[in-house]
């Protein structure tokens, strides 16, 4: 992650998680994200988004996720 002023931040992940099946081949569970973040006083917009590829160890079972939100304070 990297705080690129006082107000907006960024980030980014990469995972690798191997399974192993027993009298199968291994499965690698790959996982990609990306977010970022403006704040202005109380309030934050937030913008977050991943892909894993084999999840749960289970072959070609593909998940997609993104994510807009608002977060107000008072």
């Amino acid at each position: 992650s990297f705080a690129v002023n006082e107000n907006l931040a960024v980030s980014a992940n990469q995972m690798d998680n191997e399974y192993a099946k027993a009298g199968a081949t291994h499965i690698t569970e790959e996982t990609i994200g990306f977010g970022a973040s403006y704040t202005m006083g109380s309030a934050a917009v937030r913008v977050l988004a991943s892909e894993v590829d084999n999840s749960g160890g289970l072959k070609s079972v593909d998940n997609k996720h993104v994510e807009v939100s608002l977060m107000l304070a008072f």
